[in-house]
């Protein structure tokens, strides 16, 4: 059977409290964690059941400590923004992070060497978390020029979304995108708008909705969770800007920390959120290795695969024997790499984020 990775959104941030925090020594250490963050977290789901997304911030003092502000749509009924009492995160030397529920690690995952980047998937159920630093002063010209859109959400199904579009630098952007929907595609033209805090804070329409998030110091990469309307289906975006030209399959190389979600389309439909470490040689072929959970628990992740990466950035992955290949992109210094589909018939819906170690 095929895997499917279906996609409900929810950041459950929100589910950690106290619990033990691990000490430094080697790369990472708890302070690798400090600052403010950009959170979406989404949930993957079965083709029967839809979804929830969360958005927001989270502060981490780089001792151990969390405290997340977030909102959520689930199902199309949207909360009021929620701060939480803080919870507890572990960090290895080697970078991999953990939430603790109490003493019990709820999430794992890993953090970049320089504490920019987190993904993180649940122990407990499909779902997964993505984090980025709050850096820099921006507007709208922080965002101009070329993107790729790596969708997951719910329609009348579980949905992934691939799209490309040009950001002009002042509020609007236009493109071309596509969706899986269990199995089944349309597309066309996209057209919206966006506006850009001098924190980094971002609102912007997508397909219509309007939804939140940030962006990155250097404007490579936005979170977006909504809608943010009620009676809208939950949906998370993840866009990274990708080079003009110049892009070769060199531009994808080395360790990256990975999560995604899928939906297994078959009799027994099956959701999953995963976390992994994806090494790619450079030269187009790469491995997954890692972990997911799903209605059977955590279960070992090892894939591999091919990949190729065009002139203007454009990434294509085709994960060995499972026939779906993925459209994304890789942002000009090669350090995020977002992409999902699949964009075969009937291949299931995936959406994955990777961040270069």
């Amino acid at each position: 059977m095929r895997r499917l990775l279906a996609l409900t959104i929810s950041l459950l941030l929100a589910a950690c409290g106290g619990g033990s925090k691990s000490g430094g020594g080697g790369s990472a250490s708890v302070a690798t964690l400090s600052g403010f963050y950009w959170a979406v977290a989404i949930t993957a789901t079965t083709v029967t059941t839809d979804s929830e997304t969360t958005w927001g911030s989270m502060i981490a003092d780089g001792a151990g400590s969390i405290m997340p502000n977030t909102t959520s749509n689930d199902d199309g009924v949207v909360s009021m923004p929620l701060i939480f009492n803080n919870f507890d995160y572990e960090v290895d030397p080697n970078g991999e992070i953990r939430f603790l529920l109490g003493p019990t690690p709820v999430y794992r995952g890993r953090i970049s060497d320089d504490g920019r980047y987190a993904v993180l998937s649940s122990l407990t159920a499909p779902r997964i978390i993505v984090i980025s630093r709050r850096e820099g002063t921006h507007s709208a010209a922080s965002v101009v020029g070329s993107y790729q859109f790596a969708g997951a959400g719910f329609r009348t199904g579980p949905a992934a979304y691939f799209m490309s579009a040009a950001f002009d630098g002042v509020g609007m952007y236009s493109g071309q995108g596509t969706v899986n929907e269990a199995g089944s595609f349309d597309g066309g033209i996209i057209l919206g708008t966006y506006a850009v805090t001098s924190g980094g804070g971002v609102d912007a329409s997508v397909l219509g909705l309007a939804f939140e998030g940030g962006i990155t110091g250097d404007g490579n990469l936005m979170l977006l969770g909504g809608g943010t309307g009620g009676g809208t289906n939950p949906q998370a975006w993840f866009l990274t800007r990708r080079p003009d030209a110049g892009g070769t399959n060199s531009l994808f190389s080395g360790s990256y920390y990975a999560c995604g979600v899928e939906t297994v389309l078959g009799t027994t439909d099956e959701a999953q959120g995963f976390w992994s470490v994806v090494r790619a040689d450079g030269s187009g072929t790469f491995t997954m290795q890692g972990q997911t959970t799903g209605a059977g628990g955590v279960a070992p992740l090892s894939l591999s695969g091919t990949y190729s990466v065009a002139g203007n950035g454009v990434l294509t992955m085709d994960r060995a024997g499972l026939g779906e290949n993925l459209s994304g992109a890789v942002s000009p210094d090669g350090r995020i790499a977002i992409a999902s589909g699949g964009t075969t018939a009937n291949s299931n819906p995936v959406m994955i984020v990777m961040f270069r170690r």
